[in-house]
């Protein structure tokens, strides 16, 4: 008796992690920051730049934007389904004001499971002072 309580608990556990191996999670999507090809923070500081923003949309025009700190040199946003997105990304001063060009960086594939690494990076020139 005991014996077929364990084979039936078994069952029951590979019947769980089968069901579950079907199922993903939403992908992320990482920007990468350098400023003149350098991930020093200071270069944020040296052209008096607070914030960077990135704007993403989606296939059918939604639009996601978040916003973080140069000096962390990057941005994860979470959560997002699988497809292809536009990016654009830019720098911005304490007020709020833009102050760098935008990069933008189109068709972007985000996969479930996965985080998708964008490298962009702001040349000293295209950086208002």
């Amino acid at each position: 008796m005991k014996f077929s309580r364990v084979l039936c608990n078994l069952a029951g556990c590979v019947l769980a992690a089968a069901s579950l191996a079907g199922c993903s999670t939403p992908g992320s999507l990482t920007i990468a920051l350098t400023i003149d090809g350098d991930n020093d923070p200071q270069k944020c500081v040296d052209h008096h730049v607070s914030g960077l923003v990135v704007r993403i949309e989606d296939e059918e025009g939604s639009v996601v934007t978040a916003n973080g700190y140069c000096q962390d040199l990057g941005l994860t946003i979470d959560d997002l389904s699988e497809g292809s997105y536009d990016v654009e990304v830019w720098l911005e001063v304490f007020n709020g004001q833009a102050t760098s060009d935008i990069m933008r960086v189109k068709d972007v594939d985000v996969s479930d499971d996965q985080d998708t690494r964008v490298d962009v990076n702001f040349r000293s020139m295209g950086i208002d002072p």
